[in-house]
């Protein structure tokens, strides 16, 4: 409701705030499945009683609120920018949006963590350390997606965009996969807990 306040009052049509939602409803349960998917498949065998759908159903769900909250992140700091122009609040900077998307991500690796702890809290030792290895996966997950958007010159278009999105999406996966790599070589090392 505040995106289409804020879209009505910049003069920004309804229906294209709703399809931006839509996309990244879409785009959040795509997001969740296939990270999910891959997730699961690295965990069958040595989490061999975790079951792939309580495991993709549950990263769904954390990618889902993740994108919304991105979302709605990106609704007001737009409405402050459209603000800046008109006299108010003036644009950061690069630092200060750097830190912000890694702040970003550490909220949204731990909401996207969250829901998946559900699932492996009963397979894992230690498994809340999974909320916080996703938050420090994707603090700087984050910064990099935010850096290869900021560089992006406005007369750029097409091919090159797309080739700037499929390496930033490589280099800000490649980060976040480590981290979660590590995480999860560190819980392992411990037999799981009895089960009820």
């Amino acid at each position: 409701a505040a995106s289409l306040a804020w879209a009505d009052s910049r003069g920004t049509s309804a229906a294209a705030v709703l399809l931006v939602m839509g996309s990244a409803i879409v785009g959040g349960a795509l997001e969740g499945m296939v990270v999910g998917a891959a997730q699961w498949w690295v965990l069958r065998r040595p989490v061999p009683r975790l079951r792939w759908q309580a495991w993709v159903a549950a990263t769904v769900v954390g990618a889902l609120v993740a994108w919304t909250l991105g979302m709605a992140t990106a609704t007001l700091g737009g409405a402050m920018s459209a603000e800046g122009q008109s006299g108010g609040p003036a644009e950061i900077g690069p630092p200060a949006t750097y830190g912000l998307a890694a702040l970003m991500g550490l909220g949204a690796g731990a909401v996207l963590g969250l829901p998946q702890w559900f699932a492996l809290r009963r397979h894992v030792h230690r498994a809340g350390w999974w909320v916080a290895a996703n938050a420090a996966a994707w603090a700087p997950g984050m910064v990099v997606v935010f850096v290869a958007a900021g560089s992006v010159p406005e007369n750029v278009a097409g091919p090159a965009v797309y080739a700037l999105v499929a390496v930033t999406l490589a280099v800000a996966g490649a980060i976040v996969g480590a981290i979660h790599g590590a995480a999860l070589l560190w819980l392992l090392r411990r037999p799981a807990p009895q089960q009820a």
